[in-house]
């Protein structure tokens, strides 16, 4: 009998170590792929703000599909194409974006960062606050929103919480159906 008791005792003790274990996995597992958005969006915005400051067009999504548009979900690509083309046909009046959707601006601070990253459904939401150059503020300027597919990440949405809680793709397909 107390063979036996030692036998439950020794598999109740060995399952809670596997069940352990399996918690501490998948905790890791979170942490790399929140740590995997992090580091995509940090890159992105260390490679766009230096040349968002240089650029002389207008229309920050020429340059970002003109040279990252694998960083883009299709869906949104599509949507920032047509904008910008729009806006290049209009001869000078306003019927797009009026402000750089990446950065949640019209006058950009010296650069941008990544001070959180939370997990939303199957996306996950990276905030990102500009530094330097601008008023301080505490809020972040903009949710960079990006979800991991086929082994690598894209962004697929952009969320203001400045601005009452918009987005990129909701402001871009209202812009769509007034231009109509």
């Amino acid at each position: 009998m107390n063979n036996k008791v030692t036998r439950q005792s020794a598999r109740a003790a060995l399952t809670f170590m596997m069940f352990a274990a399996l918690l501490a996995c998948s905790g890791n597992e979170a942490t790399s792929d929140s740590g995997g958005a992090r580091d995509f969006v940090q890159s992105f915005y260390d490679w766009y703000v230096p040349i968002s400051h240089r650029a002389s067009s207008d229309r920050p999504a020429e340059i970002v599909l003109g040279e990252r548009s694998s960083a883009f979900d299709s869906t949104l690509a599509r949507e920032l194409k047509e904008d910008s083309d729009a806006q290049s046909r209009a001869n000078g009046d306003i019927v797009g974006l009026d402000f750089d959707p990446f950065l949640s601006a019209q006058d950009p601070c010296e650069r941008y960062e990544v001070v959180g990253v939370r997990k939303n459904g199957e996306s996950y939401l990276a905030s990102v606050r500009g530094i330097g150059g601008c008023e301080n503020h505490g809020e972040t300027d903009v949710d960079a929103e990006v979800i991991a597919r086929d082994g690598a990440w894209v962004f697929t949405n952009f969320h203001y919480p400045r601005l009452g809680g918009s987005d990129l793709l909701t402001t871009l397909q209202k812009l769509r159906e007034d231009r109509k």
